[in-house]
């Protein structure tokens, strides 16, 4: 059960990682005024990809603490 456990960590890591580098990438650069970053940032936050790599990091540590009681 413990290499099982690796496993979705790494799979819900790497999706996370493509997740928010896909939405960012998707998002364009960053404003160069204070205004514009706050908004940027906010639209990403909100965004239900980067809510869901969230999730799967929140997740990944917690498989990866179960790993970590198996070895």
């Amino acid at each position: 059960m413990g290499y099982f456990y690796i496993f979705l960590t790494v799979l819900l890591t790497v999706y996370g990682q493509i997740a928010i580098k896909w939405q960012v990438d998707l998002a364009g650069s960053l404003p160069g005024e204070l205004h514009g970053k706050i908004n940027f940032l906010i639209n990403l936050l909100l965004s239900p990809w980067i809510i869901s790599a969230f999730v799967a990091a929140f997740l990944a540590s917690i498989c990866w603490m179960a790993a970590m009681t198996k070895f």
